[in-house]
């Protein structure tokens, strides 16, 4: 993925892409291993052993940030801001997470 979009920002074109942006690619790498979680995208490249692109746990994900994250958001939104909310409730979801394992250690 790196490596093709790399190649593809080389490419010249009649206008500046305002989508393109060099120094997210890193942020874009770390993050784009969780997306096959809940996508079942790409499962062959990240060698992911499971079949079904979605279980229960994720489901519920889902239903809650439908219900509760988004709640009061204009739908349908643009991609990048839905992506944004959701990575914005996944950094809250692991931090609570994080607090709960180290105050049980």
């Amino acid at each position: 993925i790196k490596q093709k979009s790399i190649k593809n920002s080389s490419i010249v074109g009649n206008r500046i892409s305002a989508y393109f942006l060099k120094d997210l690619l890193p942020d874009t790498m770390r993050l784009c291993k969780h997306f096959p979680l809940w996508t079942n995208v790409l499962s062959n490249l990240f060698h992911s052993p499971y079949r079904m692109a979605s279980s229960a746990s994720v489901e519920n994900d889902f239903k809650e940030l439908k219900t509760q994250i988004l709640k009061f958001d204009v739908r349908p939104m643009r991609a990048d801001k839905f992506i944004l909310k959701h990575l914005t409730s996944i950094d809250s979801n692991v931090k609570l997470f994080k607090s709960k394992e180290l105050r049980y250690e």
